[in-house]
C-alpha cells in the first residue's frame, strides 16, 4: 500500500478526531463521578489532625450516630494542613471545617493569614498537656533539678541527656528552656556548642523514647502524653516518673481552629462541642492522656505521681511558648549555629 500524502492526512485526522472523543467522553465520566461523589454526601465534615486519629474517629462515629452528620478524619503533617488552609483562606469557601492546632505558634499562623480572626469562638480550647524531664527513679535516683545542677550532671554523664531540638514538642520546650535561662541570644549558641559532645541530639521526640527506653538515655525532655503511651503500650517501664525542673519547661495548649470560610461552619462548631462534653472528655484523657484545657494555663491535674524531689505540681516558672517569628528564627538559629557549626 503506497501511503500518499492524502492518505496520510485523512487518516491522521480521523486518528485525532476518535482520540478526541475517547477523551471528551473520559472527562465527562471522571466529572460525573466526581459529582456523583460530592452529593452523596454534602454535608461531610472534614476535620484534620496530626496524632490521635483513633480517638477522633471513635467520637466522630458516635457524633454521626446521633446528629447524621458523618466526619471524615484527615490525619497528616500539621505544618501540612496549617499550610492547606492559609493556601485557601481567600478562597469564598475552603476544604476544612475543623483543625487541631496549638495555641501558640500555630494559632498565631493562622490568625496572621486571616484564616480565623483574633479574639472569637473560631478557636475552641481542648487539651492540654505539659512537658517535663523523664527519668527512672530504678536507673537515676536523684535528677539535677536547678540550672546548675543540671549542668554538672550532663558534664558528668555525657551522652546520658538527650532531645530534639528540630522535630518535636519536647524537645524544642529544652530548648526554650536554655534560652530563658542564659537570656541573650549568643550565650544560647555558645552553651549549647560548649556541651555538644555532652548530649545526644535525637532526631525526634519517639527517637528519644526509643533511646531512652533502650537504657541508652538516662535524662531526656519530653511530653507528658507520649509518656503516657509508651508506659501503656509497654515501650517503657511503670516505674518512670517525670517532673519540671526549677528552671522551668514549657506548657502547651491544643484546640479546634475552624476557618472562617469553613463548607460546614454550623457542624463544625457542633462537633467542637461534641468533643467538649463530659462524656467526650472522659473518653479523650483515657484514649489521648491529655488533660482538659479551658484556656486555663495550669489547668488539669497530671496523671504521674510526684517526683523526687516533690516539684511537679510547682510548674512555676512556667514558659510560654514564642511567637511564630521567633520559633522559625530559634530552629534555623541552632541548626546554623549548633547542630551545622
Amino acid at each position: 500500500m503506497k501511503f500518499t500524502k492524502p492518505f496520510i492526512i485523512r487518516y491522521g485526522l480521523i486518528f485525532v478526531l476518535l482520540l478526541c472523543i475517547v477523551l471528551i467522553s473520559y472527562f465527562i465520566q471522571k466529572g460525573n463521578n466526581s459529582n456523583d461523589q460530592k452529593s452523596s454526601n454534602p454535608e461531610e465534615l472534614i476535620f484534620y489532625t496530626g496524632t490521635g486519629d483513633h480517638y477522633y474517629r471513635f467520637l466522630a462515629k458516635k457524633f454521626e450516630e446521633l446528629y447524621q452528620i458523618p466526619v471524615r478524619i484527615v490525619v497528616c503533617d500539621e505544618d501540612v494542613y496549617i499550610r492547606k488552609a492559609i493556601s485557601e483562606s481567600k478562597a469564598f469557601s475552603g476544604s476544612i471545617d475543623g483543625m487541631i492546632v496549638n495555641s501558640s505558634y500555630q494559632l498565631q499562623q493562622l490568625q496572621q493569614a486571616k484564616v480565623i480572626a483574633e479574639n472569637t469562638t473560631d478557636f475552641i480550647p481542648l487539651y492540654s498537656t505539659i512537658t517535663g524531664f523523664l527519668y527512672d527513679p530504678l536507673v537515676l535516683k536523684n535528677p539535677p533539678v536547678s540550672w546548675d545542677e543540671f549542668n554538672l550532671w550532663i558534664l558528668e554523664n555525657p551522652g546520658e541527656f538527650g532531645f530534639t531540638a528540630v522535630n518535636g514538642e519536647g524537645g524544642f520546650s529544652f530548648l526554650y528552656s536554655v534560652i530563658q535561662n542564659t537570656v541573650e541570644w549568643d550565650p544560647v549558641w555558645l552553651w549549647f556548642r560548649t556541651n555538644r559532645d555532652a548530649i545526644l541530639f535525637t532526631s525526634s521526640d519517639y527517637d528519644s523514647l526509643r533511646l531512652f527506653s533502650s537504657g541508652k538515655l538516662r535524662l531526656t525532655t519530653i511530653m507528658e502524653h507520649q509518656v503516657l503511651e509508651a508506659v501503656k503500650s509497654g515501650q517503657i517501664p511503670p516505674s518512670v516518673k517525670m517532673y519540671v525542673p526549677d528552671f522551668g519547661s514549657v506548657s502547651e495548649h491544643y484546640g479546634i481552629a475552624i476557618p472562617e470560610n469553613a463548607p460546614h461552619r454550623d457542624s463544625a462548631v457542633l462537633f467542637s462541642q461534641f468533643l467538649k462534653n463530659e462524656e467526650s472528655v472522659s473518653i479523650m484523657e483515657n484514649m489521648l492522656f491529655v488533660r482538659v484545657y479551658n484556656g486555663n494555663s495550669n489547668s488539669g491535674v497530671t496523671k504521674f505521681k510526684p517526683a523526687e524531689p516533690d516539684n511537679w505540681d510547682r510548674i512555676s516558672p512556667q514558659l510560654t511558648p514564642p511567637d511564630t517569628h521567633l520559633y522559625k528564627r530559634i530552629i534555623v538559629t541552632f541548626k546554623d549555629k549548633v547542630l551545622y557549626y
